[in-house]
């Protein structure tokens, strides 16, 4: 490639942007859309919906890193160098927007993700690269328990797994109706190698399973709302406010605290 045609550094962050933003904000070329594999076949707009949002996260976590290479691309460009810093500054505010506007979407979907008919998945496949870094990622990108930083790029979202499964973070993958409190809990179980179709080239598969609600801590049935959990330990759940209030006799703040510590040190 001759120097006349070759891309900028601010070109480059440029056109980064543009093709992020092709993943958030278009279902049609979204292909991943269509990339899952699910048993529970009259479940597939549910999957096909989360699909879609889990795509709508890895782009905000793409847009963030990208974010954070801007600023530091105009902390070293010269002040005299003001074309360029008229770009950069552009595309910051333009990646800003960006990112209002698919938390928007975002929430939208959330919303009317369980308004859709029939039950939703026991399960299902996702292809690794929809899998947004921050639940499934080798622990090493993590500081005190927390993902400290990502080397994950547009053009190159896939990772391999971590040498031993212990050392891979697997987080659960939640959704809540904002108006009801219910919500639904999937938990990663294993990665594996698939074609997309029969005898086709193989691809990364990320499963997940839906979990058992928990039950009440105080009568025993399934909580399916998370409008009562206790915000403490985060280890229990309770059916209604009433049987929250009611279970403080036996879990005190001692007790909340015990299980809040053994929670943290089994990370």
């Amino acid at each position: 490639m001759s120097a006349h045609n070759r891309q900028t550094d601010v070109e480059q962050l440029e056109d980064e942007y543009k093709k992020i933003v092709e993943i958030g904000f278009s279902r049609v070329l979204s292909s991943y859309v269509k990339k899952f594999f699910i048993t529970d076949v009259g479940a597939q707009p549910w999957v096909a919906r989360m699909t879609y949002m889990l795509l709508i996260k890895t782009c905000t976590e793409l847009l963030e890193e990208l974010r954070g290479r801007v600023a530091k691309k105009i902390q070293g460009t010269p002040k005299s160098n003001k074309e360029d810093r008229i770009k950069l500054d552009t595309l910051g505010v333009e990646i800003d927007e960006a990112l209002d506007s698919i938390e928007r979407i975002y929430k939208e979907d959330n919303d009317s993700l369980f308004h859709l008919e029939g039950p939703p998945p026991n399960g299902f496949d996702m292809r690794k690269e929809a899998v947004p870094f921050y639940y499934y990622h080798d622990k090493k990108y993590e500081k005190d328990g927390q993902l400290d930083t990502t080397p994950r790029r547009f053009n190159n979202l896939l990772f391999d797994a971590a040498e031993r499964k212990e050392d891979m973070r697997r987080r659960p993958l939640v959704f809540v109706d904002r108006a009801t409190g219910r919500f639904l809990r999937y938990i990663i179980t294993e990665e594996n190698y698939k074609p997309e179709e029969p005898g086709g080239e193989e691809y990364t598969y990320i499963r997940f399973v839906l979990d058992d609600y928990r039950q009440c801590a105080f009568c025993g049935v399934n909580c399916t709302k998370l409008l009562h959990k206790c915000g403490g330990c985060k280890c229990i759940s309770y059916c209604c406010k009433e049987h929250q209030v009611a279970d403080r006799v036996n879990h005190t703040k001692e007790v909340c605290r015990a299980m809040r510590l053994e929670r943290e040190a089994s990370r």
